[in-house]
């Protein structure tokens, strides 16, 4: 436990710079887009449904950054075989780990979040959600395409399709849905996607496994 602790730290590391460049990006887009948006609203109700409207498409898609900049040493890198021969756990761990830390260090913007709009906790959950789903997502197709990379790319198409071609398809069981209130969307859409995070997460487990052995 404290030899795969220590590996996650060291993957952290290693990601140098770009560890804090979606944190960057957050911090310092989000307060900026906020304030814009509120002076142009009528209401603030219509100003808290555009802004969580934008933040989703920032504040999920930046989280597998993360997941990529991580993954890419245990895909694409020279040494993965080294770290598998030292580690041959699943790293879906390693996905749990980076989406606890990324919303742990988005937190104070969701505790601003929820100053300005006391309405907006579903919102926050919402994208919470949405993170943990791209990373299940995510945690799937490296191990079905072998690529840290290309898993990187499908996912952010598939997530702008979801928030932007698919959007007026069947919108409330869209869970990125830019016009439905996350107060809106039916249990049934969430236990959809609860479904599919699992199974991409099986999947990404047996490959996983035929992976290491292979």
């Amino acid at each position: 436990m404290r030899a795969a602790s220590c590996r996650f730290w060291l993957s952290l590391k290693n990601m140098r710079g770009w560890l804090w460049t979606p944190l960057i990006f957050l911090y310092a887009l989000l307060p900026s887009l906020q304030r814009n948006i509120q002076l142009a609203a009528r209401t603030a109700d219509i100003g808290r449904l555009r802004f969580f409207a934008e933040a989703q498409t920032f504040i999920p898609l930046l989280s597998i950054v993360w997941h990529y900049l991580f993954f890419r040493e245990y895909l694409d890198h020279d040494i993965a075989e080294v770290l598998y021969a030292a580690d041959r756990r699943p790293k879906l761990r390693f996905s749990v780990y980076l989406c606890g830390l990324y919303l742990a260090a988005a937190a104070p913007l969701f505790i601003w979040y929820v100053r300005c709009y006391p309405d907006s906790v579903w919102e926050i959950l919402r994208l919470s959600g949405q993170v943990f789903f791209l990373a299940a997502l995510y945690y799937g197709l490296i191990y079905l395409t072998r690529s840290a990379l290309l898993s990187f790319g499908l996912v952010l198409l598939g997530s702008a399709a979801l928030i932007y071609s698919l959007a007026g398809t069947l919108a409330e069981y869209n869970l990125f849905a830019l016009e439905t209130p996350a107060g809106q969307v039916p249990l049934a859409a969430c236990l959809i996607y609860l479904a599919l995070a699992g199974l991409f997460i099986l999947l990404g487990l047996r490959r996983e496994r035929r992976f290491i052995c292979s």
